[in-house]
C-alpha cells in the first residue's frame, strides 16, 4: 500500500510541475490536507478504508470548501478535466450520504445482492453493479462527479466519472488509478 501512495506523489508532484495543474492562484485556493483523525472519521463513516491513492490526495489537499466560488467569475482551481473540482472531506461525505446513497437505492431493483441473479448483460465487477463503494473526490455544480472504486476486486482503486445531469449512465472509466490519471494529465503540457 505504501508503494501505491508513493507512486501517487511522485505523480501529483509531475502534474503539479508540469503547470497543468494549477497556478499559484489555483494552488492558494486548495485547502491544507487533512488530518489523519478527520481521514479516520471519513473511513468509519463509509465502512471501509479509503484506497491509499485517495488517502494520499487527501493527505496533501483537502479539496476546495467552495465549489460555486470564484473572484470575478473565475472559478480557481479547476483544473481536472470535464468541469470537476477537488472536493473536500466534507464534500465526499455530502455526496457520498446524497448522490452515491440515492444511486445505491435506486439500482437495487437492477443489482440484487446475488450476483447470480444479474441481467444477462450484467457483470458483478461493472462499477454500477456496487455503487455502496464509489467514494467521490471530484464534482462539478451539476451532480457530476470523479469517484474511485473502493470494492475489493478487479476494478479497487479505478477513477469513473458519472455525468448524472447528461444521463451519464453507466459512469466512464476514466484511469486505472488516480496515479495512472494524474500522470496521463500532467503529459500534454510536458515538452516532447
Amino acid at each position: 500500500m505504501q508503494a501505491l501512495a508513493d507512486a501517487f506523489r511522485r505523480a501529483w508532484s509531475r502534474y503539479e510541475d508540469s503547470g497543468a495543474a494549477t497556478s499559484s492562484d489555483d494552488r492558494a485556493a486548495l485547502p491544507p490536507p487533512v488530518t489523519a483523525a478527520e481521514a479516520a472519521s471519513l473511513e468509519l463513516r463509509l465502512g471501509f478504508p479509503l484506497h491509499p491513492e485517495l488517502r494520499t490526495l487527501l493527505r496533501q489537499y483537502d479539496g476546495r470548501h467552495d465549489p460555486l466560488g470564484g473572484e470575478g467569475g473565475r472559478v480557481r482551481a479547476e483544473f481536472l478535466p470535464f468541469g470537476l473540482r477537488l472536493i473536500d472531506v466534507a464534500g465526499i461525505r455530502r455526496h457520498y450520504d446524497g448522490i452515491i446513497r440515492d444511486l445505491a437505492e435506486e439500482a437495487k431493483e437492477d443489482f440484487p445482492a446475488d450476483p447470480a441473479a444479474y441481467p444477462d448483460t450484467t457483470d458483478a465487477d461493472d462499477a454500477e453493479a456496487h455503487i455502496g463503494y464509489w467514494v467521490p473526490f471530484a464534482a462539478d455544480n451539476d451532480r457530476g462527479i470523479a469517484f474511485v472504486d473502493h470494492r475489493p476486486g478487479p476494478t479497487y482503486g479505478y477513477v469513473y466519472v458519472f455525468a448524472e445531469a447528461s444521463g451519464g449512465w453507466p459512469p466512464v472509466e476514466t484511469a486505472p488509478g488516480l496515479t495512472d490519471l494524474f500522470e496521463r494529465l500532467a503529459r500534454p503540457s510536458e515538452p516532447a
